[in-house]
């Protein structure tokens, strides 16, 4: 019953993380008008990442560890989901650009 309630986690915080942006999206176009462009990064933003994440961190599980993996995954969304909080707005760098950064590392 581990085994299911760790991959339940994991898959209750990539929806979440995949729902939670459209409400977002919506409360950051009262603030920071966005262009159709911006909309389409930030959303796809998180689903490129998780293809990407899933292939490079499932082959390296399979290598290292399933354990390992897991624990590194664990830090790298702690520390994108601190960035993503702390993300601004700056003249050289939007904040849907900046924001679909970090929700690609989410």
């Amino acid at each position: 019953w581990r085994r299911t309630a760790v991959a339940g986690v994991g898959l209750f915080t990539d929806l979440y993380d995949f729902q939670v942006i459209n409400i977002c999206r919506t409360l950051l176009e009262d603030e920071f008008p966005a262009t159709d462009k911006q909309r389409a990064m930030l959303t796809s933003a998180a689903l490129l990442g998780s293809v990407v994440g899933q292939l490079a961190f499932g082959a390296a599980a399979d290598v290292l560890g399933r354990r390992g993996i897991f624990i590194a995954t664990a830090i790298i969304t702690a520390l994108a989901s601190l960035g993503a909080a702390c993300a601004w707005d700056s003249p050289r760098l939007s904040i849907y650009a900046m924001l679909s950064l970090w929700r690609f590392m989410l």
